[in-house]
């Protein structure tokens, strides 16, 4: 009977992780790492060589500082999100509103409707949400 998982597993499934928070970062590269490693507080040689799949060994400590910071760099992406979905949301209404001012009222028939802010989004169907968008509900 074989082990649950293997080295090569948890080694793939960290690397994963390292190259998932490089990819959230903006910019270069290089700027990428850099930022990431500051995230996942690991020298930045160390996330090149996840990013580039050519780490060998993942000492235990460190499969644990990454998964955790993982968890906290997800998190804070989450959040900035979040934050810019809401931006966006209360831009867009503010615009909608100022056409239908603008133009009269005639316009809500043509201008799609309002968009819900983000914590009344929260838990919402997707397919759902959009209809009631388009639908002016």
């Amino acid at each position: 009977m074989s082990p649950p998982f293997t080295a090569h597993e948890v080694n793939a499934a960290l690397t994963a992780l390292v190259c998932q928070v490089v990819l959230w970062q903006s910019g270069s590269v290089k700027e990428k790492i850099t930022k990431a490693s500051k995230l996942l507080k690991l020298p930045s040689g160390r996330v090149e060589d996840f990013h580039y799949r050519e780490v060998r060994r993942i000492e235990a400590h460190e499969g644990f500082q990454i998964k955790a910071l993982y968890e906290v760099a997800r998190q804070r992406r989450y959040e900035e999100r979040r934050a810019e979905l809401q931006r966006l949301t209360e831009e867009y209404n503010a615009s909608r509103e100022r056409v239908i001012a603008r133009y009269g009222r005639c316009m809500e028939a043509v201008v799609p409707g309002a968009i819900p802010s983000v914590s009344e989004l929260e838990g919402r169907d997707l397919a759902g949400l959009l209809e009631d968008i388009i639908n002016g509900a």
